[in-house]
């Protein structure tokens, strides 16, 4: 930017030229490209953090359900009596401090109690629906034998009475591996297409790797039946198909 001597000893400020412009606009754009990656690994930070807190919440929540239902862990769905299904998010939502009036985790839209949405799988608005959830069960949970956390036929309903073979879930004393069993997870990233949103909600067994989750920096996080979590890749390499750690 040039400066003139003007009568009076005055100095006066002229326009930038265009080579100077030029300059500063390349240094901005250099700055912006160099602070860019930095910003989004921050703010990538910040939603991995929010998400592992969401499961630990909902470890402590799961707990508390246990406790009220007599050992037993929620069902991935049980039939109401209503009618249709009470899914495992529905019967969680209890334990998980929404005070607001009817059931938030049945609402299609953005409503949905923030502990079910991972900030790093955000929806549409126009894609909404019931299964619009960031989180998935054990669908094929597995202990002692039985058909643990899914939807499959297990020893016990919610609140401890038989299942008849529709809608069980397991007893927390029954899992001989708590610290190595998975029980809610990131669930697939958002491209699943609408006649499988039930991948959502639901976590589905190795080696189907394009069903698990790698938004986190190329991996998933994943609460464990003793309330830690781990990241983990998407080939869960390691474990059976009953999400369950080998070794």
């Amino acid at each position: 930017m040039k400066l003139k001597t003007v009568a009076g000893g005055d100095t006066d400020t002229g326009a930038f030229t265009l080579v100077e412009m030029l300059v500063t606009i390349a240094v901005i754009a250099i700055l912006a490209a160099l602070l860019f990656p930095a910003i989004t690994g921050v703010r990538e930070k910040a939603n991995d953090t929010k998400c592992v807190s969401n499961l630990r919440q909902m470890g402590a929540g799961l707990m508390l359900y246990v406790a009220d239902h007599d050992g037993a862990l929620i069902p991935g769905a049980v039939a109401s009596q209503e009618g249709g299904l009470t899914l495992w998010f529905n019967a969680l939502d209890a334990y998980m401090g929404n005070q607001e009036e009817g059931n938030l985790s049945n609402f299609a839209s953005g409503r949905r109690p923030a502990w079910q949405r991972c900030p790093s799988k955000v929806f549409k608005e126009t894609e909404m629906d019931h299964f619009s959830v960031g989180y998935g069960w054990n669908y094929y949970g597995d202990n002692a034998g039985h058909d643990g956390f899914g939807l499959y036929p297990g020893d016990y309903n919610a609140d401890g009475s038989s299942s008849g073979g529709h809608g069980g879930s397991s007893r927390l004393a029954e899992v001989t591996k708590p610290a190595k069993t998975i029980i809610i997870a990131d669930s697939k990233d958002i491209d699943v297409a609408p006649s499988a949103t039930h991948q959502n909600i639901y976590l589905y067994p190795p080696p189907a790797t394009g069903q698990r989750a790698s938004r986190h920096s190329g991996r998933g996080n994943y609460l464990m039946v003793d309330g830690h979590v781990e990241s983990l890749p998407p080939d869960l390499e390691g474990y059976t198909s009953y999400f369950i750690k080998a070794q």
